[in-house]
C-alpha cells in the first residue's frame, strides 16, 4: 500500500498563484526584484522540485515560499469574511519592498512590518472576526460582541534584551491610541 503524502507540492503551488492572481486582479504588478517575485517563482517550481531537487539545492530556500504559501491559505480561509475588503489594503506592501512572510533574510522595513499586520488580520479573518487594520493599534478585529486590539510587531533581533525593551513600549502605544485594552502579537 502506497502512503499518500502529507503535503501536496501541487496544492502549495497553486496556493501561490492564487496569490498571485489576487494580486493580479486589484492591479497590484509584482516587480521581479523582489523577494515576493523569488518566492513565487521557488513556489511554482515545488511540484518539480520535489520529484528531483539539483544536488545544490538547500532546503532552507523554502522559507519564503512557505511563509508565503500560509499567508496565501490564511487570505483565502478570510476572503468569504465582509470585511476581506479591509483587510487586503495592505497587499501593496507585500507586492513592493516588503519582504515575503518567513524569509530568513528579510530586510527591517515598515513594509516588512505591514505583510506581518497582513498575515496577522487574514489569521483573525479566517476565524470569522470582522477586521480592520488601522495605523495604532496595528489590527482591531471583533468577535462574539467582543473588541481587540493588536498590536503587530516583529522581532528583528535575537538580542533579548532589545526585545525587552520593545515589549515595554507596548503599554504605551496603547495610550498613545486612546484605547485602554489590545493584545499583542509578535514573531
Amino acid at each position: 500500500m502506497q502512503l499518500a503524502p502529507a503535503v501536496s507540492f501541487h496544492r502549495l503551488r497553486d496556493d501561490a498563484l492564487w496569490l498571485q492572481n489576487l494580486l493580479a486582479d486589484r492591479d497590484i504588478p509584482i516587480r521581479d526584484d523582489t523577494e515576493l517575485a523569488e518566492a513565487l517563482k521557488l513556489a511554482e517550481s515545488l511540484p518539480e522540485l520535489s520529484e528531483s531537487a539539483p544536488e545544490d539545492f538547500d532546503p532552507r530556500s523554502l522559507a519564503s515560499p512557505l511563509g508565503l504559501i500560509f499567508l496565501s491559505r490564511a487570505l483565502q480561509d478570510a476572503r468569504s469574511n465582509p470585511t476581506f475588503g479591509k483587510l487586503v489594503r495592505l497587499l501593496p506592501a507585500l507586492a513592493g519592498d516588503a519582504a515575503v512572510p518567513i524569509a530568513q533574510d528579510s530586510k527591517r522595513t515598515d513594509e516588512r512590518d505591514f505583510v506581518f499586520e497582513l498575515e496577522m488580520a487574514a489569521i483573525f479573518g479566517s476565524m470569522g472576526a470582522a477586521v480592520e487594520s488601522s495605523d495604532e493599534p496595528d489590527v482591531v478585529f471583533t468577535h462574539d460582541n467582543a473588541s481587540w486590539d493588536v498590536a503587530c510587531k516583529l522581532i528583528y533581533s535575537k538580542n533579548l534584551s532589545r526585545f525587552v525593551i520593545g515589549l515595554r513600549r507596548v503599554p504605551r502605544k496603547f495610550v498613545v491610541s486612546n484605547r485602554i485594552t489590545g493584545s499583542y502579537a509578535s514573531a
